[in-house]
């Protein structure tokens, strides 16, 4: 789910940050089905771990309850025959340890967390550094340049010569 998160994140900021090109170049259709096929990506993962998530509940619930009438099952199978005094001092004692018992679907649930946690974050940190590819100038120049944009009409700038001095695009 976290992957599915972070590609939405991506697309969502992509889009954010190229919102002037967008409108510009009137793709917004192309940007609305991207956007849209990363949240249905997300809320189908969503799906999925909520379904875990309620059986991990269920677990957590019913296994102290299935744990004691199992043991209390096979010893009975097993010795033929099962004494109350046995039988009420064994659910005391699960009892006791039904807490510890349901712990374990929880810890489970979150060493599981902390190992995505940790692998994204290591991850992370060997990325590679982004090198800055600004280079300073007296000017921005195109020669011989051709720009195109999708739209209807399929506009296309041929052979622009154009010289930006130092503060002129500002």
């Amino acid at each position: 789910m976290m992957a599915a998160r972070d590609n939405k994140a991506h697309v969502v900021t992509e889009a954010l940050h190229g919102i002037r090109q967008i409108k510009f170049s009137a793709t917004e259709k192309q940007w609305e089905k991207r956007i849209l096929a990363a949240r249905e990506q997300e809320l189908k993962s969503q799906r999925s771990v909520y379904v875990w998530a309620t059986f991990l509940t269920f677990t957590w619930i019913a296994m102290p309850a299935l744990i004691g009438a199992t043991a209390l099952s096979v010893y009975a199978w097993q010795a033929q025959q099962i004494k109350a005094s046995l039988a009420f001092t064994a659910l005391s004692v699960f009892s006791s340890l039904e807490w510890t018992i349901s712990a374990v679907p929880m810890t489970i649930t979150e060493m599981l967390d902390a190992r995505v946690s940790t692998d994204r974050i290591h991850q992370h940190l060997k990325s590679e550094e982004r090198l800055s590819v600004q280079k300073s100038g007296s000017e921005v120049e195109l020669n011989n340049a051709s720009i195109a944009w999708p739209s209807d009409s399929n506009a296309i700038l041929r052979g622009l010569n154009l010289r930006f001095p130092t503060g002129a695009l500002r």
